[in-house]
C-alpha cells in the first residue's frame, strides 16, 4: 500500500492545482449538430417522384392527334397488338402496379418515422445542450468559490493566528468554547 496522505498534504495539493492554468476555465464544447428541415424525409424529391409515377398502365393511351394515311394503319395494329399484350399481362400488371402502391405507402410510413425520430433528436440535443450549460456553469462557480476558499486559506496561514480566539482559521469553534477540555494541557 501508498503511504497515507494527511489532509493537509491534500488541501496543499488542491490548492496548488487550483492555481493551475488548466483548471481556470472549462472547455466551451460546441452545440450538437440539429437535423433541421433539410433532411426531412416527406420533402425528398425521390418520393415525390415515387408518388407520381407508380401506377403502371393497364391499357395503351394512342396519341390524341388525328393522323391520315399510313400511320393511322401504323397506330390501329400499334393499338390492337397493345391490347392482346395489355390482356396477357392483364393480372400480372395488376399485381405489379398493388406491390408499387404498397412500397410507395411503407417509404411514406418510414419518412414520416425518419422525420420523427429527427424532431425528437433536435429536441433532444437542444435540451442536452442546455442541461451541459448548466453544469459547466455550475463547475465554473464552483471552481471560482474553491478558488476564493483556497486564497482565504493562505492569506489565513500568512496571517497567523487569527484575532478572533473563538474559533480556529476555518471557522469551527476553539475546543474550549465546545466544553471539551485539551489533555495536553493547552
Amino acid at each position: 500500500m501508498g503511504r497515507d496522505l494527511r489532509a493537509e498534504e491534500l488541501v496543499e495539493r488542491l490548492s496548488a492545482r487550483a492555481d493551475d492554468p488548466a483548471w481556470s476555465s472549462l472547455p466551451v464544447f460546441p452545440p450538437l449538430p440539429r437535423m433541421g428541415d433539410a433532411t426531412r424525409l416527406h420533402q425528398h424529391a425521390g418520393l415525390a417522384y415515387a408518388h407520381a409515377h407508380w401506377a403502371l398502365p393497364d391499357h395503351y393511351v394512342a396519341d390524341p392527334s388525328r393522323v391520315h394515311g399510313w400511320r393511322r394503319l401504323a397506330r390501329r395494329a400499334k393499338r390492337a397488338a397493345a391490347s392482346v399484350v395489355f390482356r396477357a399481362l392483364r393480372r400480372y400488371l395488376h399485381e405489379e402496379r398493388e406491390l408499387l402502391g404498397h412500397l410507395v405507402r411503407l417509404n411514406d410510413a418510414m419518412a414520416a418515422r425518419c422525420d420523427a425520430l429527427s424532431d425528437a433528436y433536435d429536441r433532444l440535443a437542444e435540451e442536452l445542450d442546455d442541461r451541459l450549460g448548466m453544469v459547466t456553469q455550475s463547475i465554473e462557480e464552483l471552481m471560482v468559490q474553491l478558488h476564493h476558499r483556497t486564497m482565504a486559506d493562505r492569506a489565513s496561514k500568512e496571517k497567523g493566528p487569527t484575532a478572533d480566539a473563538g474559533t480556529n482559521h476555518v471557522g469551527v469553534p476553539a475546543r474550549a468554547e465546545l466544553g471539551t477540555r485539551d489533555p495536553h494541557g493547552a
